[in-house]
């Protein structure tokens, strides 16, 4: 076993571009799905038609595109010229401020008309949800300010996000997707690639134990899952601010744990495929569509159907995403974190399990 370790060890050492290119895709990876992903709306197209046109109307307007979330394009004559340009897709928004604004404002109303272009579903409502807040703010600061108030006040409290951050709930997401990847990938092409150069065929003529062959085989692995570990997630800290409340020390240990089915997966994944191209795509079916989809990353799990959810339960990534959010964000312990490691545990037990019962099938059938 250690032989097989040590040989593994020097079979990567020998190609440091290999190497190099190990370590720097998560980087690259974190930087493509950070940038490219993300609930946070700004510069909404937008323009305006001001029957009223006074200082009322235009502090409205100012309040609308203070913090950034809308892009003023300019005013329009009429709601004719106004809606050519929404249905055209260079406006996202256009708003009507009628010629009783002002009225409306001093009697505690706030009134307008808006149209929405409505192509972009979840982005329309992201950017809807911005303009309701900054209304509701305004017409309060309105109300407060000619000393009426409002017969209701509410103001939500954020308990682990308290600015709504979109970072802080998709970061730890990618960094769960990309070591998934990497880790099953890395270890499904490793057996493959000896079985294609032909150097595995001694096994059969030795007494080899195919459960701790496998093991080995995955070792060196779980070094560079952890060194792809922390480079993501100090990446994460340092870019978005996320915290690690839970300490790095649980979450190490609660990462080593996810290694143990992402490299079980891989093994399986490699007594299965014939050649190295095969291993990859099965290797990115299994993990980067499925991931993202069932994992709740982006999408709640508790929205699917029940066969569905039951599937997405089943899934490493959709156990450690949660262990990852709970202890970065809200700091939680393995007190309340322990089913979903023994979910991990089970996980990879049983897949290390199939993977050496296939590797002693390939070995007696020689």
């Amino acid at each position: 076993m250690k032989a097989v370790i040590l040989k593994e060890i020097r079979h990567i050492l020998r190609d440091p571009l290999s190497l190099t290119v190990i370590l720097a895709m998560p980087i690259v990876y974190l930087f493509l799905f950070l940038y490219s992903i993300t609930f946070d709306i700004k510069g909404v197209p937008m323009g305006v038609v001001d029957h009223q046109n006074s200082s009322l109307s235009r502090d409205f307007m100012g309040n609308l595109t203070a913090q950034g979330y809308f892009d003023l394009r300019g005013y329009y004559a009429d709601e004719a010229s106004l809606l050519r340009d929404v249905s055209l897709g260079k406006l996202k928004l256009g708003l009507v401020i009628p010629d009783d604004f002002d009225e409306n404002l001093t009697r505690g109303r706030l009134a307008y008309a808006g149209w929405f272009e409505g192509t972009e579903g979840n982005s329309t409502n992201i950017a809807r949800g911005y303009l309701f807040s900054a209304s509701a703010g305004f017409a309060m600061r309105r109300a407060e300010m000619a000393g009426t108030g409002l017969p209701v006040e509410i103001r939500p409290r954020y308990l682990y996000n308290p600015m709504l951050r979109s970072g802080w709930f998709l970061a730890p997401g990618f960094s769960a997707i990309i070591l998934m990847l990497i880790a099953t990938a890395l270890t499904a092409l490793s057996l493959v690639r000896e079985r294609e150069e032909g150097k595995i065929e001694i096994l059969r003529t030795m007494p080899v134990n195919p459960y701790g062959f496998v093991m080995a085989k995955a070792a060196p692995y779980v070094v560079i899952g952890l060194a792809d570990f922390f480079i993501t997630i100090g990446l994460v800290t340092l870019i978005y601010g996320v915290p690690i409340k839970g300490g790095i020390l649980s979450l190490t240990g609660f990462t080593l744990l996810f290694l143990l089915p992402a490299l079980g997966l891989g093994l399986v994944i490699s007594s299965l495929a014939k050649v190295q191209r095969e291993a990859w795509f099965l290797a990115l079916a299994t993990t980067l569509l499925p991931s993202i989809i069932l994992s709740g990353f982006v999408f709640p799990v508790e929205s699917m159907p029940i066969w569905l959810r039951a599937i997405a339960e089943a899934m490493p990534v959709r156990h450690y995403l949660v262990i990852l959010r709970s202890v970065m964000i809200k700091g939680t312990g393995i007190q309340e974190l322990w089913p979903h490691a023994l979910v991990l545990g089970l996980y990879g037990f049983a897949l290390v399990a199939i993977a050496g019962r296939r590797m002693r099938e390939w070995l007696s059938a020689g």
